[in-house]
């Protein structure tokens, strides 16, 4: 569907807005959290300072110390040169619910700010059936509103979802130990095996959006969003089920609801993996 001139300007005053506000909320808190979560791959000795009572024995260094007379202590700093990487479910079914877009993209937006306010370089991966939108990593003052602005601009010609070919793609893309933010519904088969290869090589977050809908009580039907087909489910198993997708056991997941904001699930996630980290 072809967008109008007026249409195109007021999606980018929205996505310049969304990437303001994620700016705003990645120089607090969040960042930090993210920065916790998302460590680098090791560190890298930066100097020998004086050892101060408190600090790790196994800090100091002793040869230094019995020669110059005093103690001494090792100092090092993390290397943090990841790659990040969004890979985002553009199915009719993540995009026909307002709520659950607007949610998918605030949280995407949140988290690519974050790791361009710690220096990493962030790209983007958007998938829908036989179609992707890929901008490879990078830093600068307008890549987290290029971004966000792709997100509001997505429009795939066809309505289904490619979430097993997403995952095998952001695992060819993305370098070793890159860390991946997957997006999506999950409402889709065939997923698991390339989750689980993609998290063997990759630092991987899942963000389960759960649509925001009025289940009604015992056995319902309703047309699906990809396919047309008239679907049936029971309110209850879906209620049990909506936590985690199937298939992501011992990955790091959080639940997001469509219509709510995105950054008080991502603090409590992150607060709550660098608390097991102690």
């Amino acid at each position: 569907m072809a967008v109008s001139v007026r249409q195109q300007k007021e999606i980018s005053e929205l996505a310049r807005l969304i990437a303001l506000q994620a700016r705003r909320e990645a120089a607090g808190a969040l960042s930090g959290l993210y920065r916790s979560r998302f460590l680098g791959r090791g560190l890298d000795f930066s100097e020998l300072t004086d050892y101060d009572a408190g600090q790790d024995a196994r800090s100091i260094h002793w040869p230094t110390s019995l020669r110059k007379g005093r103690m001494l202590a090792k100092r090092f700093e993390e290397e943090r040169q990841r790659p990040f990487f969004v890979a985002m479910d553009a199915s009719r079914s993540m995009r026909s619910l307002a709520q659950s877009w607007e949610t998918s993209v605030q949280a995407a937006a949140l988290l690519l700010a974050c790791a361009l306010h710690n220096g990493d370089c962030a790209g983007m991966l958007l998938c829908a059936e036989n179609w992707e939108q890929y901008s490879p990593p990078g830093k600068g003052t307008f890549q987290l509103e290029r971004l966000v602005l792709q997100m509001f601009s997505a429009n795939p010609p066809k309505p289904g979802t490619a979430l097993a070919a997403m995952l095998s793609r952001a695992d060819t893309l993305a370098p070793r130990e890159a860390c991946i933010v997957v997006i999506s519904d999950f409402l889709t088969e065939g997923y698991e095996e390339p989750l689980r290869h993609l998290a063997r090589r990759q630092d991987v977050l899942l963000c389960h959006i759960q649509h925001a809908m009025a289940l009604p009580s015992g056995t319902f039907t309703w047309e699906d969003a990809e396919t047309g087909e008239m679907c049936c489910a029971n309110a209850m198993d879906l209620t049990q089920n909506s936590s985690r997708p199937v298939g992501t056991e011992g990955l790091a997941c959080v639940l997001l609801r469509g219509g709510e904001p995105a950054a008080p699930a991502l603090l409590r996630h992150f607060q709550t993996a660098n608390r097991r980290r102690k």
